[in-house]
């Protein structure tokens, strides 16, 4: 199945005496939503199980799908795309941005990840509320032989056992890699955590935010609390054998501003008024319209010269202070020169 267009889903809503709509039961196919949107759309079946999008997934092969502004409500195996993900079934570059809500095993993406499935490359923003246990920003409980990978949660957290940022349980025979979590995690019960509210599977390369979870620790190893300066700099992932690169690979980001981003999710249009540039910067020559703000250069001491260069160019020169630059929308900033940690000549940042 593929998904030809954006869907706008918000009529969804009234359907069904406020129901809304209903889950797509067992699906064992392929549903290829070629990088669309479908938004606003609402499930509420707050005593039924198996709910999202897909009600579960059974040997299913589900990718590049947007759900916005989204409303999931569920009982039991509840997730913003799919209540189950299971035997052998893959989730790969897709999205969830909502809330989601149910009792028990409810997830961002998904709720129960289960017999040798797996999460790839996709995310989860929003909220996740439930009154019981396992509950994650991407899975309630990952579980026997399944995986999440390259993966992360903005969602914010509340549940009463087994809370995690991206994972409420993983199980043992699990793996996790190179994720992160940032959203806040609130149990009134046990087990809770940044990144896991337990783990006994393995998780490696991955982390979690300090400061935005309000969690100082996670359960199990291979996850690591940093504060949210340090989850906007690049070095965190890079040093951590992560793919980041401006294009062509599995990360991006913009150093100083935004948490890592999949590669097939586009740049914020609109930044935080400080932009970070130093050497290895993954902001070159992205389309007009990204960047507002102020630079700072951080590699070494430049120059700013306002003037210079071709039409609304501003270049950067080194061997001078660490100062700051304002800049307009709808010009360009050209930075050259050497810097201590790397070649930075002929960078060009479009404004917006």
């Amino acid at each position: 199945y593929l998904l030809a267009n954006d869907l706008n889903a918000s009529e969804t809503a009234t359907w069904a005496q406020g129901y809304g709509f209903n889950p797509i039961g067992s699906f064992s196919g392929s549903f290829d939503g070629r990088g669309h949107e479908i938004r606003g759309l609402t499930v509420n079946r707050p005593n039924s199980g198996n709910v999202g999008l897909f009600g579960r997934a059974w040997g299913a092969t589900i990718s590049q799908l947007r759900i916005t502004q989204a409303s999931i409500v569920g009982k039991n195996n509840v997730g913003g795309l799919a209540g189950q993900n299971v035997h052998s079934s893959s989730i790969l570059n897709s999205s969830f941005e909502g809330s989601v809500s149910g009792t028990d095993v409810v997830g961002g993406l998904v709720g129960f990840n289960a017999h040798n499935s797996s999460i790839r490359r996709s995310s989860s923003s929003g909220s996740v509320q439930a009154t019981g246990q396992r509950i994650g920003g991407i899975a309630g409980q990952n579980f026997t032989g399944s995986s999440i990978t390259d993966s992360y949660s903005l969602s914010s957290l509340t549940g009463h056992r087994n809370v995690g940022g991206l994972v409420g349980l993983s199980s043992g025979g699990t793996t996790i890699e190179r994720s992160f979590s940032t959203g806040a995690v609130v149990g009134s019960g046990g087990f809770f955590g940044g990144f896991a509210g337990a783990s006994f599977g393995t998780i490696s390369d991955s982390f979690w935010d300090l400061n935005s979870s309000g969690r100082t620790s996670s359960h199990g190893s291979g996850a690591t609390g940093k504060s949210t300066y340090q989850m906007k700099s690049l070095s965190t992932f890079t040093g951590a054998g992560w793919d980041v690169k401006a294009s062509g690979g599995t990360w991006k980001m913009l150093q100083g501003s935004t948490y890592p981003l999949l590669s097939w999710e586009p740049l914020p249009i609109y930044l935080p008024s400080e932009i970070f540039f130093q050497a290895g910067i993954l902001i070159e020559n992205q389309p007009a319209g990204m960047l507002a703000g102020k630079v700072h250069a951080l590699v070494s001491s430049y120059q700013y010269m306002p003037g210079m260069g071709i039409g609304n160019k501003v270049v950067i020169i080194n061997d001078a202070n660490h100062m700051g630059i304002s800049f307009l929308r709808g010009e360009e900033l050209k930075v050259t020169g050497i810097g201590s940690g790397g070649s930075v000549n002929g960078r060009t940042i479009y404004r917006p």
